[in-house]
């Protein structure tokens, strides 16, 4: 849950920057990653195919399929999205998604939340945005919900930001818990990002929530107009278990 709110503030900030700068209805993105387990635990291998279309300058409609393969198991998950901009500095969304026959994956989720510009300027610190994720997971270990409110400050005129979130999670077991999410991106040229985080949360992967520490970076360039490279490395330790090294690479295309 914790690393798909990481791709959700990536993917918000993607499609509020497109819709400003008028850029083409279409984005596609495509994802693989690997990842390498602690205690010679087989690897796993996941990959994502998003797709959004800009109805116009205020709404925009998403759809998803995840699939992942764990310990021999494979489920494959389906989500569609709806993000709107209700007023100046103003945006929310609303998601529902669903795993068939689920092994490890959440068998129904979903999720609401949006964002409210609280501070714009020309000057160095250019906006402060709060943002606020409600998300509810059904697995078949029991019920997942969380309430992660955050804030992102953009500086020197929007190229470079960082972003904060307290996350609370009332896990399969009703026990609340407790972390944070920082992390920075930064944009030294026209086309070329780099960013890098750090959290300490619990996270809930296969159904059931654990205590984590994590770092990840990574870099995107912008080959064309229209085309866009990713490449992020992440370590997740947990406090039980297995830890767990992710390579990830990803496209994006807009048409």
């Amino acid at each position: 849950m914790v690393r798909a709110l990481l791709l959700a503030t990536v993917a918000t900030l993607a499609s509020a920057a497109s819709a400003a700068a008028g850029e083409p209805r279409w984005r596609f993105d495509a994802e693989a990653s690997y990842s390498d387990l602690s205690h010679g635990l087989t690897p796993w291998r996941e990959g994502a195919l998003r797709a959004v279309y800009r109805v116009d300058g205020e709404f925009t409609l998403g759809a998803a399929v995840e699939a992942a393969s764990r310990f021999g198991n494979f489920d494959a998950y389906f989500e569609v999205r709806a993000d709107a901009r209700t007023g100046s500095g103003t945006s929310v969304y609303a998601l529902a998604g669903g795993t068939p026959d689920a092994d490890f994956r959440p068998r129904n989720a979903f999720g609401l939340g949006g964002a409210q510009r609280l501070f714009q300027d020309d000057g160095f610190v250019a906006a402060v945005v709060a943002t606020l994720d409600l998300r509810y997971a059904d697995y078949a270990a029991g019920d997942v919900e969380s309430a992660n409110p955050g804030i992102e400050i953009y500086l020197l005129h929007g190229r470079a930001w960082i972003t904060a979130r307290h996350i609370n999670i009332w896990d399969e077991t009703n026990t609340h818990r407790t972390g944070y999410i920082l992390r920075t991106d930064v944009q030294p040229a026209e086309n070329f990002t780099v960013f890098a985080g750090y959290a300490d949360a619990p996270d809930t992967s296969d159904g059931v929530t654990v205590d984590t520490t994590s770092w990840f970076a990574g870099a995107a360039v912008d080959v064309d107009t229209t085309t866009t490279v990713r490449l992020a490395l992440a370590q997740e330790m947990r406090d039980s278990g297995y830890d767990r090294t992710t390579v990830t690479l990803s496209l994006t295309l807009k048409r």
